[in-house]
């Protein structure tokens, strides 16, 4: 389970559980803002550590293009 996920579910309000979280005023923004902050510093650590598969597909693309004929020169 990815920690967008997990933070998904949390943020979800149910009829049987406690309303806690959401009545937490300004500690719910400061939770919110950092829940935030760690899904982006997740995904931009994924982008990192997969650089490879990124360009593949990049290149993978100009090459479709240029099968394809779709070029301007």
């Amino acid at each position: 389970m990815s920690m967008n996920d997990f933070l998904s579910y949390r943020l979800q309000q149910r009829e049987k559980e406690e309303k806690t979280l959401l009545i937490g005023g300004r500690h719910f923004q400061q939770f919110i803002f950092y829940a935030y902050a760690i899904v982006e510093e997740d995904h931009l650590h994924w982008i990192r550590n997969n650089q490879a598969t990124l360009r593949a597909e990049l290149y993978r693309g100009l090459c479709d293009a240029l099968k394809s004929g779709d070029t301007t020169h």
